[in-house]
């Protein structure tokens, strides 16, 4: 709703330009309410048609416009940073260039979040000739390549090399311990894709243009001396721990089952939710009201990261029976 949308601090556009003088003048008295509970600001951009902003965020006319057309065109994806809609236009782009010049291109590593968002652009508008890779099957980070019809992406077409790590087995590394030292020869976190970490051998996944860097001045993680070698021969199973959780919930609103996961009350998850948010399926939120459902993977931060496994029917008082998995 308009006042939830207020109440969690976005910015509204709201055009009553079809709507009747009466009927418009009680939306914009409630709206007006609503915005100054929230010490939102309300302008008017054109006739019949308001913008309602926080007071923190400062917009031009110009920009203000530009940012709400920008929202209005991914209106399908919810809660998109400015971060997002930046990638998603830049994948437009790539559409057209692909669809008009036949020119593949190729993105940097992106998360599970950003791969997802190209996947729903991709489906918004019917474009199937892409392929989103990491270097290995089932990769969480991947690089996104967007190519011409009757074109093709094949796996060693993308611009990635694996590079594999020897040590002592006794030298515990770990994934943080890798990335930090990747950081501190001010290699960008997007040219990195996922870090496997085993006993005495780990693998990482770099664009090829810092490959090259990494192998020649990497020799030490943390204090363990290492050695690194080009390719990865998938010898590395990473096996996901996890514990099992299992309770009834009064509904399955999303603080609901927050408490029940993180063993806090329904009052301080619901809090929680709406002051730090919650991401559901990588996608943040900041609805203690939204329903999730089976199978979906949330997370909270500090909190860690959940599964709700099943559902597992109804007690004689009509609380829900669940079962999470949460990620250790």
């Amino acid at each position: 709703s308009i006042g939830g949308d207020i109440n969690e601090g976005k910015t509204v556009l709201l055009n009553l330009e079809t709507v009747k003088s009466e009927d418009a003048k009680r939306i914009l008295d409630f709206i007006s309410g609503v915005a100054y509970a929230n010490g939102a600001d309300i302008k008017m951009m054109a006739q019949k048609t308001f913008a309602i902003m926080p007071r923190n965020v400062g917009f031009s006319g110009v920009d203000l416009m530009s940012e709400l057309e920008n929202r209005a065109k991914y209106q399908f994806l919810p809660d998109l940073s400015e971060d997002d809609i930046r990638l998603l236009d830049r994948v437009s782009d790539w559409i057209m260039a692909a669809d008009e010049k036949y020119i593949t291109k190729f993105s940097a590593f992106l998360d599970e979040r950003q791969c997802l968002l190209c996947e729903k652009l991709m489906a918004s508008v019917k474009y199937e000739n892409y392929r989103l890779w990491g270097g290995y099957e089932n990769a969480a980070r991947r690089m996104l390549c967007v190519y011409p019809e009757y074109g093709e992406a094949e796996s060693e077409d993308f611009p990635i090399t694996a590079i594999t790590l020897l040590y002592r087995k006794e030298d515990k590394i770990t994934h943080r311990d890798i990335l930090g030292s990747l950081m501190g020869l001010r290699i960008k976190r997007d040219s990195v894709g996922d870090i496997l970490v085993g006993e005495g051998k780990s693998a990482v996944f770099l664009r090829s243009s810092v490959a090259g860097e990494v192998t020649s001045v990497l020799t030490k993680v943390g204090r363990a001396g290492v050695k690194l070698q080009e390719g990865y021969d998938g010898s590395i199973h990473i096996e996901q721990k996890t514990q099992e959780i299992s309770g009834t919930v009064a509904s399955m609103r999303a603080d609901c089952i927050l408490s029940l996961a993180a063993r806090i009350s329904r009052e301080k998850s619901a809090q929680l939710i709406k002051n730090v948010g919650i991401e559901i399926d990588h996608m943040p939120k900041n609805s203690p009201k939204i329903l999730l459902e089976e199978g979906c993977t949330f997370s909270v931060r500090g909190y860690g990261k959940f599964k709700l496994l099943s559902v597992d029917g109804t007690t004689k008082k009509d609380r829900i029976h669940i079962t999470l998995n949460k990620f250790v």
